[in-house]
C-alpha cells in the first residue's frame, strides 16, 4: 500500500514539475530583462496604490520627471532620488521604471 502511494506521489510531483516548466517557458517568451546601473536616469510610472488616500486623481500625470537611481536593491528593485513633493516610498519595481535617454 505505501509503495503504491509513493508511486502516485512521484507521478503527481513529476506532472506538476512538467506543468511548471511549460508555464515558465511560455511566460519567459514575453519577459523583458531590464537592468539599470546606479546613476542612470529613469522615468517613474506611478500607480494608484502609490498615492495616499484622497490624493489620487485619474487625470494626474503618471510618469514623473527623470529620477536618478541611487541604489540597486536587486535586479527587480531600485531605490531612486524622488522629487521632494512626492510622499511615497522611494523603492520601485523594475516594471514601473522606463529608461530615460538624455541628450548629451
Amino acid at each position: 500500500m505505501t509503495v503504491h502511494l509513493k508511486g502516485i506521489h512521484e507521478q503527481v510531483r513529476s506532472k506538476i514539475e512538467e506543468s511548471n516548466n511549460r508555464y515558465k517557458a511560455r511566460v519567459d517568451k514575453h519577459r523583458r530583462q531590464v537592468l539599470f546601473d546606479v546613476g542612470d536616469f529613469v522615468w517613474v510610472v506611478l500607480t494608484k496604490d502609490r498615492f495616499l488616500v484622497g490624493e489620487y486623481d485619474k487625470l494626474k500625470e503618471r510618469k514623473i520627471r527623470p529620477c536618478e537611481i541611487v541604489q540597486k536593491i536587486n535586479d527587480n528593485a531600485y531605490k531612486l532620488r524622488l522629487p521632494g513633493h512626492l510622499r511615497t516610498s522611494d523603492v520601485f519595481n523594475v516594471k514601473n521604471l522606463t529608461p530615460c535617454f538624455m541628450d548629451a
